[in-house]
């Protein structure tokens, strides 16, 4: 132990208790952390805020996580002395928090702007205190096997041969156990469904690569099963991998669950070391239970992780609890559809089970793909002729529906906003300078994002304002969709308008919506082109200079072929 009395030297007028402090600082100054804090405490009574030696205390009882002490200090500080200072009231914060004072921890957060912290907190506090809406919704989605759940450990799963009970939501919800959920019901029916992407054993390659590549088969899944009209919700598993859930509204037959998710499983392409499991994986219990999967919203026992929902861009969601209750299930009408489509393609005998009502989720008798008179999988390009397509486009005179039939992207956007209501900005854009140059074109888009979660007049305006006066083009859309990264197909973007500009409005208004177009405006847009094409001829012009300096023969691929003429200019020839 450290004699602090035998290292200080007494005198030149200084009481003990500051000589303790003066060499306490020393020895903080010499990096020897451990020693000046045990000086420190010695000497605590002549620690003051003007020599700013009690901010050096309970910075070092913060350091070495004696928090019930550096709770004192840091209320000594803020509270009796009144000490504004960011740094320590964001100290206090975090020592609540290590305490579990997470209400106090709270009214820190906020006051200092801190919103990821706020939303963390309040995130933890639905955790641990989840109302009886939180529980009752989570019951009801995650409605299996009805005598019997699992509960994880670090070794595995374990069966309980009883019904799951509030009481169990609750501890899962707090972490103190970890439920698994047996997908098959008694009857053979599921009322959830899920993909599991997950990192194979024995799998080699760098975490991060191996993490990536998971996560990008799982964006291919929630891509192919919105082509296919479901709903689903990403979740990371708590360890390398990602669930992506489906539900029901009511119970429909495992058989044909199993045979639709492992088509679209097929579609997929998988690198090496990444696998695709589907639940249910047996279509009858014969007996037995079936396969578990673990429930979302609990710890993994290994990794001490929480599992949570991901929003379609995979980042966190921030209010996991009020986001379970905001989640919509599949009608049975879709999934059979699909069911019938894949079946009769794989020559599935498409009979047996239990029978499932028919039903339609609220705001889907109108639905897009219904009004174009499409089947929910979308046909492949040839399977639609563009004759046809135009009949169905000129008999549509909702235009928010004509655009969802004609062009690819607007659809997938508008689905989006059906789905999980919320598009990303650029999408938002997307929208706005399409619509707004329609007659009533204000109304369609204030309908249509309303929709959205993250919808506001006052950032209606603002789009409306920060939108110009020039339609979006085709090019534009297809160009900012690639530099951004954005989940949007666009293989099937590939029309050509005889019009003047290439843009989704020729579908909706030919002509009818340059009208609405402010001429000064389109002169501005020339301009803008014009510099761009000159700000790319120059940089051609100097490529082909550098070239030409450093070429001696030609250049020959099987596509194009450069040479150097006689007066030392670039040509250029394609195949």
């Amino acid at each position: 132990m450290f004699d602090v009395y035998s290292e200080v030297e007494r005198g030149n007028g200084m009481t003990e208790e500051e000589s303790l402090k003066q060499k306490a600082i020393e020895l903080e100054e010499s990096f020897k952390f451990r020693e000046a804090l045990e000086l420190y405490k010695a000497c605590e009574g002549a620690l003051t805020i003007e020599d700013g030696s009690l901010m050096r205390y309970a910075k070092l009882l913060f350091e070495f996580q004696e928090f019930q002490k550096a709770k004192q200090v840091l209320e000594k500080i803020i509270l009796n002395y009144r000490y504004v200072n960011k740094e320590l009231f964001q100290m206090l914060a975090e020592v609540y928090e290590h305490l579990g004072m997470d209400e106090k921890a709270l009214v820190i957060y906020r006051k200092l702007g801190e919103k990821r912290k706020v939303v963390e907190l309040e995130n933890e506090q639905n955790f641990l205190r989840p109302n009886q809406r939180y529980v009752s919704r989570f019951m009801e989605l995650f409605a299996g096997r009805e005598d019997v759940f699992a509960i994880q450990t670090e070794s595995g799963y374990y069966p309980v041969r009883r019904a799951l009970t509030e009481a169990d939501v609750i501890e899962h919800f707090t972490g103190k156990k970890t439920i698994g959920i047996y997908v098959l019901r008694s009857d053979d029916t599921v009322r959830f469904a899920a993909f599991d992407v997950d990192v194979k054993k024995g799998a080699l390659g760098i975490v991060e690569k191996v993490l990536y590549d998971c996560q990008e088969v799982a964006k291919q899944l929630l891509r192919a099963l919105e082509i296919e009209g479901l709903i689903a919700y990403p979740e990371f598993s708590g360890n390398k991998g990602y669930h992506i859930w489906l539900f029901f509204e009511t119970p429909i037959s495992a058989y044909k669950v199993k045979l639709v998710l492992e088509k679209i499983a097929a579609q997929v392409t998988l690198p090496e070391n990444v696998k695709i499991e589907v639940f249910p994986k047996q279509a009858q219990t014969n007996g037995g239970l079936g396969n578990l999967i673990k429930a979302p919203l609990g710890v993994h026992r290994k990794t001490g992780k929480r599992c949570v929902f991901l929003s379609p861009q995979f980042e966190e969601i921030e209010q996991q609890m009020d986001f379970l209750l905001q989640i919509r299930k599949n009608s049975a009408d879709v999934l059979k559809k699909l069911f019938h489509e894949y079946s009769t393609e794989s020559g599935v005998d498409n009979q047996g089970g239990s029978q499932e009502k028919s039903s339609t989720p609220t705001g889907q008798e109108n639905s897009p793909e219904k009004m174009c008179g499409r089947s929910k999988r979308t046909p492949k390009i040839d399977e639609i002729t563009k004759k046809e397509l135009r009949r169905r486009i000129a008999q549509e005179n909702n235009p928010t529906l004509l655009a969802a039939c004609s062009c690819t992207v607007i659809s997938q956007i508008i689905q989006k906003i059906e789905k999980v209501a919320y598009i990303d900005d650029f999408e938002e854009m997307i929208l706005v300078r399409t619509f707004k140059y329609l007659p009533n074109g204000t109304e369609i888009l204030e309908r249509l994002l309303k929709k959205t979660i993250n919808y506001s007049t006052e950032r209606f305006k603002t789009l409306l304002a920060q939108s110009g006066e020039v339609p979006i083009s085709c090019e534009e859309i297809k160009k900012q969709v690639l530099t951004l990264d954005l989940a949007l197909d666009l293989s099937k973007c590939t029309c050509k308008f005889t019009q003047p500009l290439n843009t989704p409005l020729n579908y909706l208004s030919p002509d009818a919506y340059l009208q609405y177009i402010d001429e000064k405006s389109l002169a501005l847009k020339l301009i803008e082109k014009l510099q761009e094409k000159a700000t790319l001829e120059l940089e051609i012009r100097n490529l082909k200079a550098l070239l030409a300096s450093k070429m001696n023969d030609e250049i020959r691929t099987d596509t194009f072929v450069v040479r150097k003429s006689e007066n030392g200019e670039i040509e250029i020839k394609f195949c």
